[in-house]
């Protein structure tokens, strides 16, 4: 699972490189959706552990960020559209969870330019 996670870090390294603005959390151009719906089906914890890796690494580099943001948004949507069963519900509310928690993770001093801050502050709205 780590590998696949420093994968993804390495294609939004590309991504946000190639680009004027970094991408927002919806973004499809990670192209990790496919992947996500399989993980989704077995749960989040390894990913979980993978992501904390990947980001404690440096908490403020935005390529673990866009990546850890991006999963834990598409896979709030991916269980928050897959059935009205109740665990499929807690799974969503435990994915929202962490990803309001992922954005708090990041100090508001940490950000380097008007670009991150509102970056930032978008993606926030989109939660």
């Amino acid at each position: 699972m780590l590998d696949e996670v420093n994968r993804w870090v390495i294609k939004a390294k590309t991504l946000i490189a190639g680009r004027n603005r970094i991408p927002l959390i919806d973004t499809v151009d990670l192209q990790i959706k496919d992947e996500l719906y399989e993980l989704s089906l077995s749960g989040d914890t390894e990913l979980r552990s993978a992501l904390d890796n990947v980001l404690s690494r440096d908490p403020n580099a935005l390529e673990p960020r866009l990546v850890a943001l991006t999963v834990y948004y598409r896979l709030t949507c991916i269980a928050s559209r897959s059935s009205e069963d109740d665990d499929v519900e807690e799974d969503a509310e435990g994915y929202r969870q962490h990803l309001a928690y992922l954005f708090r993770l990041r100090d508001p001093g940490a950000s380097t330019g008007s670009k991150e801050v509102l970056w930032e502050i978008v993606n926030a709205c989109a939660v």
